[in-house]
């Protein structure tokens, strides 16, 4: 019984060494991340070329600058001197190009900006061979006729283009040329080629 006392004061030491370890972590926490938001962000400056691209691209200022701060990748140009900053939007990317150096503490200035549309499709192994002709010229053809660059990675096919509209044309294309004639209804055996001008113009 005597030990009692000891033992609840112990306890209430432990208790007390404990709030004070948390208390103090706490602290250190709210310091960091106070430090981290008070980081100086450099002033954006578009160029008039960039602002040009931006109202015939359809690109917000405010996408800009959130890729600017926070890109998913980017990749240094020497020849141009620039950065090309990317961020991912879904089925699109945005394409940033900003002068070096970058980050700059003082001013970051851009240069032009772009998006890039992208779909992913999988076809029927065995049309692959078909999708890419002889040396490629099927594939090739694709790519001078909708614009879009398309790569074939075994039965993966992967779409981009500059434009929504070349991406979804070259999507039917591929398509045409990829599916197996004995799927669809009423189809009948064409060679790429004529599949190629099967399809009117994107409008």
């Amino acid at each position: 019984m005597n030990n009692l006392p000891w033992l609840a004061a112990a306890a209430l030491l432990a208790a007390a060494v404990v709030w004070c370890f948390a208390l103090r972590r706490a602290h250190h926490v709210r310091r960091r991340a106070t430090t981290i938001r008070a980081r100086p962000v450099a002033p954006v400056r578009f160029t008039q070329h960039a602002r040009e691209r931006m109202t015939l691209r359809g690109v917000a200022e405010h996408e800009i600058l959130a890729a600017v701060a926070n890109p998913d990748r980017f990749t240094r140009d020497r020849t141009e001197n620039s950065v090309r900053l990317e961020a991912e939007h879904g089925d699109r990317v945005l394409k940033v190009w900003v002068a070096e150096p970058w980050p700059s503490s003082a001013e970051t200035v851009v240069k032009s900006a772009a998006w890039q549309y992208r779909t992913t499709i999988t076809i029927d192994p065995e049309s692959v061979g078909r999708l890419i002709g002889t040396k490629g010229r099927t594939v090739q053809a694709l790519r001078q006729v909708t614009g879009a660059y398309i790569r074939v990675d075994g039965p993966t096919v992967t779409i981009t283009a500059g434009e929504r509209v070349a991406m979804e044309y070259a999507l039917k294309r591929v398509t045409a040329i990829a599916t197996p004639c004995g799927r669809v209804a009423g189809c009948r055996t064409s060679s790429p080629g004529q599949s190629l001008r099967s399809l009117p113009e994107p409008s």
